[in-house]
């Protein structure tokens, strides 16, 4: 997770724009959130912030921050995952502690939210916090994956995260990957 001395992770202008506290980061099965909160972690750190990161997947346990969790902890971050005894069980448990790093003063939460619409209901029960202390929900969008393939499978879901977690889509990020099999032309 160390960048190489003298990289950044963040251009120094993403540090000097004004980030809300909390980003939430969604989208279907297989469009990179969990690796886009990684990436923004490691940005912010950069930034020197202290970075705390909530796993909050109800939808897929495997595919997650908590696959990881050990090592960012042993980066500094903070990371909140659900207890041990439900970690990797497919029952949608949410840490408590992510109310409390919603409402804490200073540092930057970033949330990684559960796939599909479906995966937006795990951020309903914080949407009011989220509210008041300033959130992001973004959105990733892998246009090679059959749900986010167009324009109307995009917004679907976009009307399904924004109608289960009350809270509105800010901003969307194009990841357009075939996993290890992804060449420069899928990209272009």
């Amino acid at each position: 997770m160390k960048m190489p001395e003298g990289e950044r992770a963040f251009p120094a202008s993403l540090c000097e724009r004004k980030w809300p506290k909390a980003l939430a980061v969604t989208g279907a099965l297989g469009s990179g959130k969990t690796e886009w909160v990684l990436n923004m972690a490691l940005g912010f750190r950069d930034c020197g912030e202290e970075v705390t990161v909530a796993d909050v997947d109800i939808i897929n346990p495997y595919f997650c921050v908590r696959q990881v969790a050990d090592s960012l902890r042993e980066e500094g971050f903070r990371i909140l995952t659900p207890p041990e005894s439900t970690r990797w069980s497919d029952m949608p448990v949410i840490a408590p502690a992510v109310a409390w790093a919603v409402k804490s003063p200073g540092g930057r939460l970033l949330i990684d939210v559960g796939g599909d619409a479906a995966g937006g209901r795990a951020l309903k029960q914080f949407s009011a916090q989220m509210k008041e202390a300033g959130y992001l929900l973004v959105l990733v969008v892998n246009p090679f994956r059959p749900s986010t393939m167009d324009t109307g499978g995009v917004l679907e879901l976009v009307k399904g995260i924004e109608g289960i977690s009350e809270l509105k889509v800010g901003a969307l990020v194009a990841n357009p990957h075939l996993m290890d099999q992804t060449t420069a032309e899928d990209l272009l």
